[in-house]
């Protein structure tokens, strides 16, 4: 990494000028609202409304991600891994998901 001071923001709250334990705490809790409300509608769509195409919705899914991390402002150059990793962690929620 380098050693330059990067500003960091999550949802516009800008984490940079915190203490690490506050920003420990604000991108843990966002990290597990976001999942509970994924989840909340996972079941929705698929108890509700009896939807049945895992594959499709995991597809969708995945473009929604994609687009959210565009609207957070992510660019290549501050990925911390390469490609590779990103594809094989993305093939194995998939298929985590479209199995069920």
């Amino acid at each position: 990494m380098k050693n330059e001071e990067q500003a960091r923001s999550l949802f516009g709250i800008l984490l940079s000028d915190k203490p690490i334990r506050k920003h420990f705490f604000i991108c843990s809790s966002s990290f597990f609202f976001g999942y509970l409300v994924n989840g909340v509608c996972e079941e929705y769509v698929y108890n509700r409304l009896q939807f049945s195409y895992g594959w499709y919705f995991t597809f969708v899914q995945g473009f929604v991600y994609l687009f959210l991390i565009y609207l957070q402002g992510f660019t290549p150059k501050q990925m911390v891994n390469p490609w590779k990793t990103y594809v094989k962690l993305s093939a194995i929620f998939m298929g985590s998901h479209g199995f069920c």
